[in-house]
């Protein structure tokens, strides 16, 4: 049974009625009205002086109005270049992101600081607990800093950076919220339209390095823009001798002790102490060295000329004087090195080489080697000082021709070099000694080195010689050719040194040769290692499988005919000699 109610009497009871409630609630004009500026309206973010207050409030307005990746106004001035051209550039920026607003703009010429921000984020516990710690935590938050615009409280926070307060600060570029990026959604157009205009005319107002590595405000900043920071003199110290122990010792200083270090021959001379491993004997004699007046005046006058270039507002790069100070590192590197390995080494020998630059072209060589003294006693005892000069010159020179003069200058390791010296410490680590070879180039002492640094890891062992049990000499034409097999593997180590092959150090051929699968047959001309002949018999006839002269060279088709020719005339005496015996 069921009743329709009348309209009044249905209003009446319209309590009871759940149908009726939740239409009435929802057809209901809503009392709350949105917000005009969600965001705030900080009307002071930038300076009257810099922008007008006008135009400040209407960019914080529209920004409100704004999606999150459009919130941000430049606000540019026009000038005009000698040529009459329009130059536009970015005197000004505001931004909002992640809860903060964001002001940030260069200043007058009459000015004297480097560039102004302020931030600004609302007073409220849940915006604070959304704002980047990162960028707010050199700020109080105390209440001078609050900020009323209309109902809404800020935290404003305003500061003129100048380049003594850069000092300290682990965060220089305070325009830039430290979650914006450029790949970012959200910030990518704040970033590219907003930012980057920004930062480039800021560049343009202040001296700068332009070296790749240099941020850019290394150079006004006292902290970074001076010369042990550049040059890393904190790691030089000073010197002084311990009377008692007898040596040398370094006192370092701390980077913030030493701001105001200069670049002076003392400096330097504590670099010599540092790579002699404080060794009195060692620093004495590079100390002697360095205080002859040749080689104090050069150093003296390299400082000067980093000093000047230093504090020249023409210079552009740091490595216009940070090479100045890398270059004289080197030369006392070596002359330290070079020392260790002749006590006695005459001064005209270290400056000629440091006059002709020949020191900045080769690495010092690594520590390992540097620091064993049993291959600097056999060298000083053997190679004379100016075959050892003369090596190190005619690297130098081959590098230097070699080089590219468009790209920077570079040192290189001397690995003939210094893979010598490796060999030489494992010679006489097994006990073993060594000849001095005949003459000191260094190949030829790299090669006569490396042939008994072998057989320490290469046993000898007897080798068959069943093709030819003693050489044989054939006369042809003024020339003789002497044939003949290895006697062993040490034998065949020497010949694959002096024809410059690997017959000698891969032992596939030796071995081969003892499991009789092949013949390896040597031959001189004229008592000088010429050809390397490699053969094979079978079913009666014996096959060249390679022939090669002096460093694996193809022979001629002369060459070959010669070769073939006295190599047979060979065999026909081996074979006289077998049917005689």
């Amino acid at each position: 049974m069921q009743f329709s109610l009348p309209s009044n009497l249905k209003e009446q009871l319209i309590a009871y009625d759940p149908k009726l409630k939740a239409l009435a609630r929802s057809s209901k004009p809503s009392k709350s009205k949105k917000a005009q500026y969600p965001l705030g309206v900080p009307e002071d973010l930038i300076p009257e002086h810099i922008v007008e207050k006008e135009y400040v409030i209407q960019a914080v307005k529209t920004i409100n109005q704004q999606e999150a990746s459009q919130r941000y106004r430049c606000f540019t001035t026009r000038s005009y270049d000698q040529d009459m051209k329009s130059i536009t550039t970015t005197k000004a920026i505001v931004y909002h992101f992640q809860s903060m607003w964001i002001a940030a703009w260069l200043p007058n010429k009459d000015e004297d600081y480097t560039f102004g921000y302020t931030y600004a984020f609302k007073a409220a516990q849940s915006t604070l607990n959304k704002v980047s710690k990162y960028d707010t935590n050199h700020i109080d938050l105390t209440e001078d800093k609050i900020h009323k615009y209309g109902r809404t409280e800020f935290y404003v926070y305003t500061e003129l950076v100048t380049p003594e307060s850069m000092v300290g600060q682990r965060k220089l570029n305070r325009w830039r919220h430290s979650n914006l990026t450029s790949y970012s959604t959200k910030s990518k157009d704040i970033y590219e339209l907003c930012i980057i205009p920004f930062v480039e005319t800021l560049a343009q107002s202040i001296p700068r390095w332009k070296d790749r590595n240099s941020a850019i405000f290394d150079r006004i900043n006292p902290e970074e823009n001076n010369y042990c920071r550049i040059l890393s003199l904190h790691d030089s110290g000073t010197v002084y001798k311990d009377k008692e122990a007898k040596t040398y010792k370094l006192s370092r200083c701390h980077v913030s002790e030493c701001v105001h270090l200069v670049p002076n021959f003392d400096i330097y001379l504590a670099y010599a102490a540092i790579y002699s491993n404080n060794k009195e004997e060692t620093f004495s004699k590079t100390e002697k060295v360095l205080n002859t007046p040749w080689f104090k005046k050069y150093i003296t006058t390299k400082c000067q000329l980093i000093i000047e270039k230093f504090n020249d507002p023409k210079t552009e790069y740091k490595s216009e004087f940070t090479t100045i100070h890398d270059t004289l590192l080197q030369n006392i590197k070596w002359i330290v090195f070079i020392l260790k390995v002749y006590p006695d080494c005459p001064v005209d020998f270290l400056r000629t080489a440091v006059n002709d630059n020949v020191f900045n072209w080769i690495q010092v060589p690594w520590a390992n080697v540097s620091n064993d003294s049993t291959w600097k006693e056999w060298i000083s005892q053997n190679m004379p000082i100016d075959s050892w000069f003369k090596i190190l010159i005619k690297f130098a020179e081959e590098r230097e021709a070699n080089h590219n003069p468009e790209r920077a200058k570079v040192t290189y390791r001397f690995n003939y070099l210094e893979d010598t010296f490796d060999m030489l410490i494992r010679i006489f680590d097994a006990g073993k000694t060594i000849e001095p070879p005949k003459r000191w180039r260094i190949k030829e002492l790299h090669d006569h080195v490396q042939s008994e640094a072998w057989k320490l890891s290469n046993p000898n062992e007897n080798l068959p010689q069943d093709l030819f049990p003693a050489p044989i000499k054939i006369q042809s034409s003024g020339t003789t050719w002497t044939f003949f097999q290895p006697i062993d593997t040490h034998q065949l180590a020497q010949w694959g040194q002096a024809v410059r092959n690997c017959v000698g150090s891969a032992s596939t051929y030796a071995n081969n040769v003892k499991a009789k699968k092949e013949f390896l047959v040597l031959c001189l001309v004229d008592n000088k290692p010429q050809f390397t002949v490699q053969l094979k018999v079978s079913n009666g006839v014996m096959d060249v499988v390679q022939i090669a002269g002096v460093s694996n060279a193809s022979l001629l088709s002369e060459e070959r005919e010669q070769y073939q020719s006295r190599f047979a005339e060979a065999l026909k005496i081996r074979e006289s000699e077998l049917c005689s015996a």
